[in-house]
């Protein structure tokens, strides 16, 4: 299995070992590198001090690659992911919608408290992938 995506790519290892070190590996680089993608933003925020949206923002770069990885391990490709993130990003980015807001882009979705639920919802998924992760193993 290979998917086109950078966050669900990679074929299942083999063995219990390889999974206790494969998948972690692949949502910390994950979140690496959406650390380092949204880094010129974070400074912005910090200088500027926003601290609440610098928050918000650092729940969205985790909370993207797990749920990439999640949609990965459980759907078998990128497909999934790539539909559901670019829907999603863009009616919270280009129409508003807070409630989709997982990077703390409207005032309103961090008034609301938003980036806690997404925050939440990270905190549920990570189990979600590890199971999908160890399903994929087994089939």
């Amino acid at each position: 299995m290979k998917c086109n995506f950078l966050f669900c790519s990679a074929s299942p290892p083999v063995s219990l070992a390889g999974f206790t070190r494969h998948l972690p590996m692949t949502w910390f680089v994950g979140i690496l590198i959406a650390f380092t993608l949204s880094s010129g933003v974070c400074i912005k925020l910090a200088l500027s001090g926003r601290w609440t949206s610098l928050l918000a923002l650092e729940i969205g770069t985790v909370f993207v690659p797990t749920l990439a990885l999640v949609m990965g391990c459980w759907s078998k490709g990128s497909k999934l992911f790539e539909g559901t993130y670019l829907f999603t990003w863009y009616l919270a980015s280009v129409f508003g919608v807070p409630y989709l807001d997982f990077m703390g882009r409207v005032p309103a979705a961090i008034n609301g408290g938003i980036p806690w639920f997404y925050a939440a919802l990270t905190l549920l998924l990570i189990p979600v992938m590890f199971v999908g992760r160890r399903r994929q193993i087994k089939t």
